[in-house]
């Protein structure tokens, strides 16, 4: 149980997660686009990309966030 406690303490949780987006994140264009899915009866689910900086990538572990 003491280890499960240990890596929930490395995970971000989901506000800052979206505040490193907010302050530091790219909106990429081409990927957000590439993501777009059109349902039969024309709903458009589109999941945001974006880019990190280096230094964010540290924390979130990859260079691209879904949103």
């Amino acid at each position: 149980m003491g280890q499960r406690r240990t890596l929930n303490q490395k995970r971000l949780t989901k506000k800052e997660v979206q505040e490193i987006i907010r302050t530091e994140g790219r909106l990429h264009d081409e990927y957000t686009k590439f993501f777009e899915e059109t349902y039969v009866t024309g709903y458009v689910k589109q999941d945001k990309v974006y880019e990190l900086p280096p230094q964010a990538n540290a924390r979130v572990s990859r260079g691209f966030y879904l949103h």
